[in-house]
Order: C-alpha cells, then structure tokens, then sequence
C-alpha cells in the first residue's frame, strides 16, 4: 500500500470514531435545551411604565370668520372674549302699578361701550332683547315683550368707544298673571354686527351682562270684560312678499300734531310681524279711533290709510263683530347713500370714518355708518326726500378735517342728496385734507 492509500484509511477511521463520540454524548444528555442561550426584547412590564410625550401646542390663529346670510348665523369659534360691555341707567316705567292686561312702557338707557378692540369691521350693529318679569317672593315668572331690537349705528367697535340707547319698549302681563310685585329683568337674546350689511356675525357671546333686572312693578289681576285688536298684513310693495320684523302702532287720537312720535305714552297698542307678514296687536281696552302706523328695517313708514306723510293720516276705529279689525300694508323699499372717503395725502381709502346723512333743512342726523378698511360706506334705511351728507373724521378722532358734500366745510353750502325709493344714490365721495 502506498503512502497516499494509507492516508485515506486513517481518515476514515477518525471520522467514524467521532461520530460514535457524538451519538454516545447525546444519549447522555449532552446538548439539551437547558444550556441553549435565551435571547430577550426590551419591553415595557408594568414596573417599567411607558412614557408618553406631549407635543407643545403651536399658537391657534384669530379665526376669519366667513360671511352669513342675513340672519346673523356667522358665530366667531374662538374662545369667548368679552368685548362689548352694557350698562343701564336709570329705567323708568310709565306705570309703577298695572292692572289685567293694560298696556305700559320702560324707557330703557343704557351706555354699550366696546372693552376690547373687535377684530372684525363692524360699523353697525342690532341688538334683541326680551323682557320678564318674576315675583319678588316666589319667582313666578312671565314675559311682559316676548322681543324687541334696537339698531345701534355707529357701534363701538375700537376699545373705550360708547353708544348710547335709550329705547321705550311696551310691556303687557300676560292674561292669568298672579298679582305681586315683580322684578322687571332684561335679557339679551342676540347682538348682530355688519360691515355696511354685506357681512354679519353673531356677537352674542361677546357682550356682558347678558341679564339685568332692571326696575320693579306691582300688578294687580283685574282686567276690563272686552279687548279689541288690529291685525292684518305687511308686505312690500310691487313684490307682494311678506315683511317679517315690522312693527305695526296704534296711536291714540290725541296725538294730533304728531309731533313726538317716540313717545310710547301715546301707543295704545303694537306688534310685530312673523315670517308671514302676519301681526295681531296686543289687546286695547277701547274700540278707538285709533292712528295705525308699520315700520320696518329698509322700507319707509307708512301710516293708514296708504300715505308716508303722518300729517294725512287716517283715525281708524274698531267695528269689526269680532272686535278684531283687520288691516293691510304695503311698503316701498327705503332708499340708501355710498361712496367712498380718501385721503387727499395718497388718495387710499380711510377706516372708520363717521359719515351721516343729515336733514336738509334743520341739520338733524337721520343716519350713520362707520367707513370700511378701504372707505367704503353706505347709509341704509333712507325715505325718499333730500338729505345733506357729512364726513367727520373728527367723531372718531382721526387727523382730517371735517367735510360736507361736495367738498365744502360748512352746512349751507352742502350740495343736496336726492333719494329715489328703493334705489342706492352711490358716488357721494369725500376726499379728505389732514389737519
């Protein structure tokens, strides 16, 4: 056998040999599962609690809100922030004592006065409230006016300005209220603000105190054995559409000049319309004659029967068999003023910048409005006639002269502003010098 052969035979020989090694040290019990290696995770046990990191909040933006429809439904969602503050003066009633179902009156005075700088360009604004009343002893309580809405024009929207109301708002105590004396209480339902009416929002989150008691009244259950009433509808006119929101006015026949016609001391009766158009006035204790009067936001007053002049007012009295007289209305559209006011500096427009329509023979206010961002304004709720119009950068402080239209500084010289029923009378522009 050669060297190489020999090689072979002795590998052959060694290997055998160690496989028997193997097979014998396995059935001893050689490489069991107790000596293998055990390999674990990292895992959280309840003794090792899982971390949990909060994220740092970045800074949430002023929201903008977007426009509404006419309703006012266009709610600021930050967190509230009171903005506008009311307060009452004195309130006075037209009876400290009332009986049945008699119809009286609150004169309401208040100051809304803006505590923070409104983020938004409001330049007018209309406020509903409702008036209860609770017995003092037993908190019984009853609506006396069910609603009632004050326009507030210019409105307060940079911080520490004021406007001011004094309102006369009718009450009655509903049939079956128990006699007492009562804590007379108003309550803001809404606030509504707009830019020159093209957008509107809900502030009613921003004003405070939302509920104020504001007087107390004795009331005593008797009541007279008949009531009579007008009621009817308001619509407009050429379009037959219904006129929510109108108020409707039974004056008492001793108001013969017509004078002071504010003075709710010579209102016998009132309501106001519903969805449809329809009213029925509060109860009246006397069939008349009465005068009739319909108001309502953008359209001109008229009186019975059919004329916009009160001196050509009608008396109507109460003949119906049902003591319910009926009566119609229908109002023409009120007109309106825009333009612009600019600097004559840079020729930009000029942010809130009072403008009023004025009378054109005694220099009265009839109505305002506050410039946009870019001078824009409009002067809504106008009857037709002819009124005189002033810019006064002065009323908000602003460092331009006063000026009438058209370019001129004193009332006698203003040009006059034709109003045409239901129509804009736009171009009534002002362009303004710096002091």
């Amino acid at each position: 056998m050669d060297w190489s052969a020999w090689v072979i035979f002795v590998f052959l020989i060694a290997a055998i040999g160690v496989g028997l090694y193997l097979v014998a040290y396995t059935r001893a019990g050689g490489f069991s599962n107790t000596h293998a290696p055990v390999f674990t995770t990292n895992v959280a046990t309840e003794s090792t609690p899982i971390q949990t990191i909060t994220p740092t909040p970045e800074p949430v933006p002023t929201p903008t809100p977007t426009p509404a429809p006419s309703s006012g439904n266009n709610t600021i969602t930050q967190e509230p922030v009171k903005y506008i503050d009311l307060s009452y003066g004195t309130v006075t009633f037209s009876n400290s004592e009332t009986n049945g179902r008699k119809l009286f009156y609150a004169t309401i005075n208040g100051t809304v006065k803006c505590t923070k700088e409104l983020p938004l360009p409001v330049s007018q604004a209309s406020l509903t409230a409702n008036i209860t009343a609770s017995l003092a002893d037993k908190g019984t309580e009853v609506t006396l006016q069910p609603e009632w809405t004050i326009a507030v024009k210019p409105f307060p929207a940079r911080q520490g300005e004021t406007a001011g109301i004094n309102e006369k708002v009718w009450l009655q105590f509903p049939e079956g209220a128990q006699p007492g004396k009562y804590d007379i209480k108003c309550n803001v339902v809404s606030i509504v603000a707009s830019d020159n009416l093209s957008t509107w929002y809900n502030l009613t989150s921003y004003i405070s105190p939302r509920e104020k008691v504001i007087g107390q009244v004795a009331h005593t259950a008797e009541q007279p054995a008949q009531y009579y009433y007008y009621s009817g509808y308001v619509r407009e006119y050429g379009t037959n559409n219904p006129i929510a929101g109108a108020v409707v006015r039974a004056f008492s026949p001793d108001v013969t000049s017509f004078t002071n016609l504010s003075d709710l001391s010579y209102v016998h009766a009132t309501a106001t319309t519903d969805s449809n158009g329809y009213y029925m006035t509060t109860a009246i204790s006397t069939t008349g004659p009465f005068y009739i009067s319909v108001t309502a936001d953008g359209y001109e007053q008229k009186w019975y029967d059919n004329v916009t002049d009160n001196k050509k007012a009608s008396q109507l009295t109460i003949t119906a068999p049902d003591r319910i007289q009926k009566i119609d209305f229908n109002l023409e559209k009120a007109g309106s003023i825009s333009g612009k006011v600019i600097s004559d500096a840079d020729l930009k427009g000029i942010d809130h910048v009072v403008v009023n329509a004025l009378d054109y023979l005694t220099g009265g206010t009839i109505a305002s409005a506050y410039t946009s961002a870019d001078g824009i304004y409009q002067l809504v709720g106008l009857a037709s006639g002819t009124y005189k119009v002033k810019a006064s950068p002065s009323s908000s402080k602003l460092p331009y002269n006063d000026q009438y239209f058209n370019k001129v500084y004193d009332f006698n010289s203003a040009k006059a502003v034709t109003i045409i029923p239901g129509q804009d009378t736009p171009g009534i522009n002002f362009t303004l010098p710096l002091k």
